[in-house]
């Protein structure tokens, strides 16, 4: 027995250094291998995501632009065929509030 207890230390240094030296770089290197084969996928799809995003927000600006465009030309077509209606009831004698037409 005494000669087993000599040797413990030896081997647990031994353990120690292998493990630190061989086992711990070894196991570092596979699961950066590992991790690296899951996050590429993961980066690809974030990257489609992000274009699909860049590109519904391109769509809504156009849209929204376009729909701003059309309240503008639909405000002014309204105060136009509100004039013209003032017009109409001041020759036919029929007093018009524009404010009450505008209000619509």
């Amino acid at each position: 027995m005494a000669d087993e207890n000599l040797h413990q230390p030896v081997i647990k240094e031994y353990l120690g250094e292998y493990t630190e030296k061989v086992l711990l770089p070894a196991m570092s290197n596979l699961l950066d291998e590992k991790f690296d084969e899951k996050l590429e996928p993961l980066k690809t799809d974030i990257q489609k995501l992000r274009n699909e995003m860049q590109a519904l927000s391109a769509k809504v600006t156009n849209y929204l632009e376009l729909s701003d465009k059309r309240y503008l030309e639909l405000k002014y077509r309204n105060t136009v065929v509100a004039k013209w209606v003032k017009q109409i009831a001041d020759k036919a004698g029929v007093e018009i509030d524009l404010a009450e037409l505008e209000k619509y």
